[in-house]
């Protein structure tokens, strides 16, 4: 499933900060929302990655943006001396508390991919979440532009954790799935595969083991075998 940008919240562009030289190091925060000093929402990053090209710094992880006393999955892009451009939200469909951005890469088109998780509110799943930025230096602030977002849609509980590149066009996708695969009632090993021009999906796996079967010299084809979500049984 493939979401427009129409549906995403709108970047909050960044205080201007002081030029730090870059022999100085530098520590910068993300507090939340300007307008709501005293928020106890949790603002925190997750994951970081550099952009030699335009010597920006990416950070992902959980923040609140634009709706006071919630949090979204957040990138915040910092300059290489320190200045902080903006912070990107990515939320779900619910004023949910922990929507979170959890892994970050730059692809070879300079654009920026983030995984992690969002909350719906009908129905009430979480969401394994992806998203692709592009930034833009032809406009004055830049800023980054929300391109396409992946959500899971598969109406359980779905996170990714990590995101990697593959080599066909295409990303992929780690975490967990809360889902019944014959017989088994509870979170599973997932992985998605999806493309990386339009972001649809097309295919999540998923494995689980019987910790029993470690005890089996033939580890994952014991009497409780490793069973992926195509049905088929496999090797741990």
């Amino acid at each position: 499933m493939v979401l427009r940008a129409a549906l995403l919240l709108a970047p909050v562009l960044a205080v201007a900060q002081p030029v730090v030289p870059l022999d100085t190091f530098w520590v910068r925060h993300y507090e939340g929302d300007s307008a709501t000093p005293q928020s106890k929402c949790l603002n925190m990053a997750a994951d970081i990655i550099f952009d030699p090209a335009r010597r920006i710094v990416y950070t992902a992880g959980q923040g609140e943006a634009n709706y006071p006393g919630n949090n979204d999955m957040l990138v915040v892009p910092y300059r290489d001396d320190g200045t902080q451009l903006m912070a990107r939200a990515i939320g779900g469909l619910s004023a949910e508390d922990a929507d979170m951005g959890h892994a970050i890469l730059l692809d070879q088109a300079g654009d920026v991919h983030v995984g992690g998780s969002t909350y719906n509110v009908q129905p009430r799943w979480w969401d394994a979440t992806a998203c692709r930025l592009r930034w833009r230096d032809t406009i004055v602030p830049p800023e980054s532009l929300i391109v396409l977002v992946y959500k899971s849609t598969l109406n359980r509980d779905d996170y990714a954790y990590d995101i990697v590149l593959g080599t066909r066009n295409d990303l992929y996708l780690a975490g967990t799935s809360d889902t019944v695969i014959r017989g088994y009632n509870g979170h599973a090993f997932a992985v998605t595969r999806i493309s990386r021009g339009n972001y649809i999906r097309s295919w999540t796996k998923f494995f689980v083991l019987d910790t029993l079967a470690f005890g089996s010299p033939r580890r994952g084809f014991g009497p409780a075998p490793g069973i992926l979500g195509d049905g088929r049984v496999g090797p741990v």
